[in-house]
């Protein structure tokens, strides 16, 4: 370490071979805590006149001068600098590679973690070096500018994050639907990049005037500000600003979610225990306008979320707030010292205020180091991610499927006319033979069929009656069951698939008066218990005159009981969906017929849709993607419902999704809908989403929809090839 003597110097006369220098005034950087201190009479010099060097201490504190001690600050900031370095790149790692958290506000958490990463690869383990050296400057001259522009770009960039995402969830909050219009990764990273530039922009001056003067950037030897001026404004510019941006706009944001769950409580009504919430970011819409009207005078004019909603963003908001809590804790101490010590100026001891300055930026890089452990105490995604990571797993291992995944499949490939139906016609006769048998067994004095034969044995005469009529009820619900297991699977294919079994089986359908198949994926819980069950509805009757017409042929077929010639006799997908194919798929696997759930494409979608309307209870939820949703004011629904139940359009209600949700009075229902704003279909005015949320939304039904961008077709399509 280079030192500088300021001191005076006295010879000894009794000793005229030797030359003694006491220094009494001399001060260095102290390392515990910055600032300075006075190491007058501590070391004296003795130099004989053979260029010998004596040095011996006469205090009982040891300089850096007079022995080795362990530097215990040094080894506290390793530990800071290895933190945020690798905490910050398993934030990096979790954002990039994890599907879930590749949305608009973590990829300004992945921004603000290089910041904070570059920070503790670039600016910290100088800012250590300088305290193994007493806080003066170690390396070339001017490489300090450098140094110190790279301190204040990471850390500007760090307050500009924050107040970023404070102002776009802000907004998002206030109004959802315009969010949601500009919220893609194009523009979060438009966004991103607006940040850096702002933060370039404030840190720039450093480099320009410090490599030409470098009295700007240095202070006795030590690598610092020296520029009042600078140092004032951009205390200000860099941090108190953006501070009372996020400060202000996080409350503003708390404020609002509390507004609204207030509203939502209100709003719900004796009979509906609950509201609706969704988004409808795309403008081509036939009737947006009509919807947010709707919208507006139901749920107010910010756009009223669900409870659970709500609750979300209350959560992800209790993360960001501690956050924002522990950058402001953290930072400041030092931007609140920095200022005053150019204001004070003489009035403050220049050793205090160093040796606080010191201290405080540790204390602010140390925020770098933290966030990545708020993700993980707070986010189940970031915590199984990282924990993956430090095992060197960096993909999520698949879990098989744990449900009963059905399919249906278009019909084997013959016409009407050609039907083999007498082994049809025996099944349903050998269903009567055993309905007969099992209607003369008695239990007791009392047949099944509800008659009675003989005196009543004992009790109550009406209580034995309905006593019999429940008995009645459950055989007749297991003879359905053994009629429904005549009709013989066969099985057409088997494939190992997500450690279960894809399997496809054909039977004869009772209901369609046709051989029908159907995809099952079987999970491996299927061997040992009952699953869930998904059915995903695709394909047709393949039934004479389906191919005349695209739009109203093979797997275009609207989900009804057709009641007009030619259809009638075979097409009753409505039926075979509802009842037969349930039975019989619960009747040959380990289904739990009361864990069901429903989802379909296009016309699959309105059929999804309509059934689960028309049978409250049945299923736990419904999605579809690009569903046909207001058949009845649309050529495709006006055409198909039309063939299927004739002119009279009264009928055609039955199997309009948005008119039966204005009916629906059940349990609450969980419907999701995926729409593509590239579907040809969507703009020609076929599918019609708006008006089926706008009749939720009056209705006070939840329904999530959300528009994805190009067109929802390919995973359907993919979904139909297979299944």
């Amino acid at each position: 370490m280079d030192i500088l003597y300021d001191g005076e110097s006295s010879v000894n006369p009794t000793a005229n071979s030797f030359i003694q220098i006491n220094h009494e005034r001399r001060f260095y950087r102290n390392v515990y805590g910055g600032g300075e201190i006075n190491i007058s009479h501590l070391c004296n010099l003795t130099v004989n006149s053979d260029n010998l060097t004596n040095l011996s201490c006469e205090s009982s504190m040891s300089p850096p001068c007079c022995a080795s001690q362990k530097n215990w600050p040094a080894l506290l900031t390793v530990i800071v600098i290895v933190l945020t370095i690798a905490g910050n790149i398993l934030v990096i790692m979790a954002v990039s590679l994890e599907k879930k958290l590749q949305n608009a506000t973590n990829y300004f958490l992945m921004s603000l973690a290089i910041a904070d990463m570059l920070l503790g690869f670039f600016v910290m383990p100088v800012s250590m070096l300088t305290i193994l050296y007493g806080y003066e400057w170690p390396l070339p001259r001017k490489l300090c500018a450098i140094w110190i522009y790279l301190d204040v770009l990471f850390s500007t960039a760090s307050i500009m994050h924050l107040c970023a995402i404070s102002l776009d969830r802000y907004i998002a909050i206030r109004n959802p639907i315009h969010h949601s219009r500009f919220n893609s990764r194009t523009k979060a990273f438009a966004k991103i990049i607006a940040v850096w530039t702002i933060s370039v922009g404030i840190s720039m001056p450093i480099p320009v005037f410090g490599l030409q003067d470098d009295s700007k950037v240095f202070k006795k030897d030590i690598c610092l500000l020296a520029d009042e001026n600078f140092v004032l404004v951009g205390s200000f510019v860099a941090f108190f600003i953006p501070l009372t941006i996020m400060v202000v706009t996080y409350f503003l944001t708390i404020k609002s979610l509390q507004k609204e769950a207030m509203l939502c409580v209100n709003d719900i009504g004796p009979k509906t225990k609950f509201a609706s919430f969704s988004f409808l970011p795309q403008s081509s819409l036939s009737s947006e306008k009509l919807f947010q009207r709707s919208l507006n005078r139901d749920m107010g004019t910010s756009g009223r979320r669900t409870m659970q909603s709500i609750s979300n963003e209350q959560k992800a908001s209790k993360v960001l707030g501690i956050v924002f809590f522990l950058f402001v804790v953290m930072w400041c101490p030092f931007f609140i010292t920095n200022v005053m010590a150019v204001i004070c100026k003489e009035s403050c001891k220049e050793e205090v205020i160093g040796g606080l300055l010191n201290v405080f930026v540790w204390i602010g890089y140390l925020s770098s180091a933290v966030n990545p452990l708020v993700y993980t105490l707070f986010n189940k995604t970031y915590r199984s991610a990282f924990s993956r990571y430090i095992q060197c797993r960096y993909k999520e291992e698949k879990k098989p499927f744990q449900l009963i995944l059905v399919n249906t499949i278009p019909a084997l490939a013959y016409d009407s006319s050609q039907l083999q139906l007498a082994q049809m016609k025996s099944l349903k006769k050998e269903a009567k033979m055993m309905a007969k048998d099992y209607s003369t067994v008695t239990i007791g004095t009392h047949h099944l069929d509800g008659t009675s034969k003989g005196s009543i044995v004992s009790g109550n005469e009406k209580e034995s009656r309905d006593h019999d009529m429940n008995r009645n009820a459950a055989l007749n619900s297991s003879l359905l069951r053994i009629s429904v297991k005549i009709m013989a699977l066969k099985q057409v294919s088997s494939n190992k698939c997500f450690e279960g079994f894809q399997k496809v089986f054909e039977h004869d359908s009772a209901e369609l008066k046709c051989k029908m198949k159907f995809g099952i994926y079987l999970p491996p819980k299927a061997e040992t218990g009952k699953c869930p069950v998904l059915y995903w509805l695709s394909g047709g009757c393949n039934i004479e005159g389906e191919d005349e017409s695209w739009d109203f042929g093979t797997g275009a077929g609207f989900y009804v009981d057709a009641t007009e010639d030619p259809w009638k006799t075979n097409y009753r997908m409505y039926s075979y969906i509802k009842d037969e194919l349930p039975k019989l798929i619960n009747a040959n696997f380990p289904t739990d017929p009361d864990r069901m759930s429903i989802f379909g494409h296009s016309m699959g979608g309105h059929g999804a849709l309509i059934l689960t309307l028309k049978n409250p209870g049945k299923y736990k939820s419904v999605s579809a993607f690009a569903p046909i949703c207001n058949p009845i004011q649309c050529q495709w629904g006006k055409k198909a419902l039309g063939g299927y139940l004739g002119p009279d359009a009264s009928k055609w209600e039955a199997y309009d999704a948005t008119q039966l949700v204005k009916s629906y009075l059940g349990p609450r229902l969980d419907i999701l809908i995926d729409q593509g704003k590239d579907d040809q279909f969507l703009s020609a005015g076929q599918l019609l989403p708006d008006n089926f949320i706008a009749a939720c939304t009056e209705r006070k039904v939840p329904v999530v929809f959300r528009l994805q961008q190009a067109s929802c077709f390919c995973r359907p399509w993919l979904l139909d090839s297979c299944l």
